[in-house]
């Protein structure tokens, strides 16, 4: 019995372990996907801004 309780708690605690890297994983994409919109859309303003620095707004 306490074999199998060992086996059982290993098991649940792999089973959180790779929750646990599959969640930062996602947050890790999120996080890139709002810096990757962010850099795109300052990249945006700047090109605006450019373009009205030069008097062709």
């Amino acid at each position: 019995m306490e074999n199998e309780t060992r086996k059982l708690l290993s098991y649940l605690c792999a089973m959180i372990q790779q929750i646990t890297n599959e969640k930062d994983a996602v947050s890790d994409a999120q996080i890139k996907l709002v810096n990757d919109a962010t850099k795109g859309y300052n990249e945006m303003i700047n090109q605006k801004n450019r373009r009205a620095d030069n008097g062709k707004v």
